[in-house]
């Protein structure tokens, strides 16, 4: 099924597809809210397996201004604005697609109603948001650290540093040298 739009009886704010500077392809969805509006709802498309716990919400985002917040969570009836339930607060910093901090991920847990839907709701903060390229997916096994840089780099040495994901590996991450370009078998 479809998108649906949830909006308030009263002073709803405004949500959109647009053609302004999408992710990839033509068009992203926009969402904004006046201090003095009501939030708008985007209902996704029916999952069927949405309370699996083994799938998450990936997804980018951006804000005309840094510091808002897109709240991901699902609704429990698309005619209902008040039945939204938010999984997660996500905040948005960056005003561009194009960082690598404007990826987003939720990890839908198992206990949401196999009925429901998932749903993104902007903040009444009178900032804009864009969010684009949305995927329904299996959680990785191994996530992949954020924020990789390099730094001290020498002939014969270089200092690496990164982010951990929210569940690291066990055993730590493999770290690889190759002057091919080529990743290793094992």
């Amino acid at each position: 099924s479809c998108w649906v739009r949830l909006a308030p009886a009263t002073t709803p704010g405004s949500q959109t597809i647009t053609t302004t500077t999408p992710a990839s392809g033509v068009n992203n969805m926009y969402q904004y809210a006046a201090t003095t509006s009501t939030s708008i709802i985007v209902a996704l498309p029916v999952f069927s397996n949405v309370n699996a716990g083994t799938n998450w919400l990936r997804f980018k985002a951006r804000a005309t201004t840094s510091g808002g917040i897109l709240s991901v969570g699902y609704v429990t009836d698309v005619t209902n604005y008040d039945s939204f339930v938010s999984i997660q607060d996500l905040n948005i910093n960056n005003t561009v697609y194009t960082v690598p901090e404007a990826t987003y991920t939720v990890v839908v847990p198992n206990t949401i109603p196999a009925n429901a839907r998932l749903a993104i709701k902007n903040k009444n903060d009178g900032k804009s948001y864009y969010w684009d390229d949305v995927y329904w997916e299996v959680i990785p096994t191994c996530i992949v650290p954020t924020a990789f840089g390099v730094s001290n780099i020498t002939t014969s040495g270089a200092t690496l540093f990164w982010t951990d994901s929210v569940t690291p590996p066990a055993n730590g991450y493999d770290i690889y040298y190759s002057t091919t370009s080529t990743a290793p078998t094992a």
